[in-house]
């Protein structure tokens, strides 16, 4: 397993539909170009700060 340093943001908002609002955590390789984007949707009453959410994002390479 290659091992690199990731750049993170947590609890980022962005408005969702009728206004409600989806909190969401980005993880990314510093240093790179253009990337694929993988959306990771946990589900109705999932909880994001819940379980190896976190872990999931950091493990995807």
């Amino acid at each position: 397993m290659l091992h690199m340093t990731l750049t993170e943001i947590r609890n980022l908002t962005w408005k969702g539909s009728r206004e409600k609002p989806l909190i969401l955590d980005a993880f990314w390789p510093e240093g790179s170009e253009k990337l694929p984007v993988v959306l990771f949707a946990h589900g109705y009453k999932g909880f994001k700060d819940w379980g190896a959410w976190d872990l999931f994002g950091k493990i995807i390479e």
